[in-house]
């Protein structure tokens, strides 16, 4: 049980992980003002996505980052229900650690986006406990 746990989740958080990275890439979501004054009205504010903005190397890191992050997390749930090392399972704990910080530290704006494939990537690592648990506990048919 704790191996489809896991691989679902994984294959789900790797889906929301894109997801987010292109909700942010290419939706209209950064304000700017089209009009040269320093003052601009809200009736008069223009949208415009990440791709058509310019950001520099910094702000680039800063928005695909956590997407990164929670693909290799993903990925890495994936490998450890399909293979024995446990390399796997590393990219997974590592993974959740540094996404959930990224969720607390960006909690008012990017963090909340890559949120679900964070959640993802908790319930990957509780199936790859339920797995582990179930492989080391002793069996319950009385002899």
């Amino acid at each position: 049980m704790g191996r489809r746990i896991e691989f679902g989740a994984g294959v789900a958080t790797t889906v929301l992980a894109l997801l987010a990275g292109l909700l942010l890439l290419f939706a209209p979501l950064i304000p700017y003002c089209p009009i040269a004054s320093h003052t601009c009205a809200v009736s008069e504010l223009r949208y415009r996505s990440l791709a058509q903005s310019n950001l520099d190397a910094g702000g680039w890191a800063l928005v695909l980052l956590p997407a990164i992050v929670a693909l290799v997390g993903g990925v890495g749930a994936i490998l450890d229900t399909r293979t024995t090392g446990r390399a796997g399972l590393v990219a997974l704990g590592a993974a959740l650690f540094l996404g959930l910080i990224f969720c607390v530290l960006g909690a008012t704006g990017l963090g909340i986006v890559y949120l679900p494939a964070i959640l993802g990537l908790a319930l990957a690592s509780y199936g790859a406990y339920l797995r582990r648990r179930s492989i080391g506990a002793p069996s319950d048919t009385g002899a």
